[in-house]
């Protein structure tokens, strides 16, 4: 078994990706020396020189790795042929993937899982940050930057491990948490899952390894999570905003002054009012996900509700890059067509009253050819649509077997709403905003891959 304490020196490769960054700030933090390498100097790498990791930025070569290497970590976008994967083995150095060495951890731990199609991140960081403030000193692993955590980590002394569990490729399987939240199923991850019973059953699995003293927590407003409901072998509370049977419901729901506010009722009996400065009904089943495991935590109930009102979001969840000269500039991460519909509906919320682009850039290719259809009306909450050409995945799509484009993409939806804009390239993505932005517009920069890096242009763009 993998003891934190007995590691001296560990090697991560790619380790500017979100999720084993997060392991390298856990070992910096244990006293571990931590060496890495990544293609790209990124924040993330910065923030890691800063904490006093070693990191190689360029060409990744065998001669990175030496001997002395106690435990080698990579991330799962590596291939097996990868230089320096190769040369640790041939080392006989401990080869560790991602999800492996946050099974090690985990399932040592209290663990405290995240998983489902959406909302893993921003539960993950609500929950994480309640348990910070009530005492209760978790350590936490987020898919994202948390400004209250400022970074994607958090490490605490206690037994909890609260943590985001990702369904892709079945990562979530290696792990055996005490608690379960499953926020939501939907077809997603074509790469991975042939369709959305296939994908059900990944989670069945998942939740097979609940004994019955350990606790199940699932959004019912997902119809496939009702369906996972009967296989369970463990306790069980679920939460919603349409089904009052749920053990916790959120009533009188309302955008008020910038607040989202609601009634939470547990268990049939009213509990208290709760606020969030983070619009979006989605999040108000965050939050619902998050109260449900700290009530049953035995969390005090005033530290639950002073923790949610200062939550401030997570990186690229609708979050604020720049206003300038009237313009604003707003990152989110949305690339399924449920996120993108309800982060839309949430700026709305946030800006009635400014015109709302939205420039989204399709992330994989199986994803957008599998759900076209879906994504036809995801966008009508925006203004102005500029959709730029398909994000190629690296380590998914070497043979890409889709031929859909994001041209047929837009060709579809123009057949519903006026103001669509192709753009093929992110330069010209830039120069078209640049061209026809306006003072008082909202502009979101909206897709997981690397759409986000244009915000730094169109700052220096408007500026001048």
């Amino acid at each position: 078994m993998f003891q934190i304490n007995q590691t001296k020196t560990a090697y991560f490769s790619g380790i500017g990706g979100i999720g084993i960054s997060a392991i390298a700030r856990i070992f910096l933090a244990n006293g571990i020396k931590v060496f890495g390498s990544d293609l790209v100097e990124s924040e993330i790498t910065r923030d890691l020189l800063r904490l006093g990791a070693e990191i190689k930025i360029g060409k990744q070569v065998s001669a990175n790795i030496n001997k002395n290497f106690d435990l080698f970590i990579y991330t799962s976008a590596i291939p097996s042929d990868h230089p320096e994967l190769s040369e640790a083995k041939k080392k006989e150095i401990k080869c560790l993937s991602y999800p492996e060495i946050l099974a090690e951890l985990v399932n040592q731990s209290y663990g405290i899982a995240i998983t489902g199609t959406h909302g893993k991140t921003t539960t993950t960081a609500m929950l994480g940050k309640v348990l910070v403030d009530s005492g209760l000193d978790p350590t936490v692993v987020v898919g994202s930057n948390v400004k209250d955590f400022e970074g994607n980590a958090h490490v605490g002394k206690s037994h909890y491990f609260v943590f985001e569990a990702c369904e892709y490729q079945c990562n979530f399987l290696h792990y055996k948490p005490k608690i379960a939240i499953v926020t939501n199923i939907e077809m997603d991850h074509p790469d991975c899952f042939k369709d959305i019973d296939d994908m059900r059953s990944a989670y069945e699995k998942f939740l097979s390894v609940l004994d019955k003293d350990n606790l199940f927590v699932g959004g019912i407003d997902s119809p496939e999570v009702q369906k996972v409901i009967p296989k369970l072998q463990c306790l069980g509370l679920t939460y919603s905003l349409k089904d009052k049977t749920a053990d916790y419901f959120a009533q009188d729901v309302k955008f008020e002054n910038n607040k989202n506010q609601f009634t939470v009722i547990e268990k049939g009996k009213k509990l208290e009012k709760f606020e969030l400065q983070i619009a979006g009904e989605h999040n108000v089943l965050n939050a619902l996900a998050t109260i449900t495991v700290a009530r049953y935590l035995k969390v005090d109930l005033e530290k639950i509700k002073k923790s949610l009102a200062e939550f401030q979001g997570s990186w690229r969840r609708l979050s604020k890059r720049v206003e300038i000269n009237g313009i604003l500039i707003l990152d989110d991460y949305a690339h399924h067509p449920t996120e993108v519909k309800v982060t839309l509906k949430a700026a709305k919320q946030l800006y009635p009253n400014r015109r709302l682009w939205c420039v989204y850039q399709p992330h994989h290719h199986d994803r957008t050819e599998v759900l076209f259809n879906d994504f036809i009306h995801a966008f009508d909450n925006a203004d102005e649509l500029l959709i730029t050409d398909i994000y190629t995945v690296a380590g998914r799509e070497e043979q890409i077997k889709s031929q859909i484009t994001s041209k047929d993409l837009v060709d579809k939806i123009k057949e519903h709403r006026d103001h669509v804009y192709y753009q093929p390239s992110l330069t010209d993505t830039e120069k078209f905003l640049v061209k026809n932005l306006k003072k008082g517009d909202v502009c979101i920069l909206m897709g997981a891959g690397n759409i986000y890096e244009i915000g730094q242009f169109l700052v220096n763009d408007l500026n001048e």
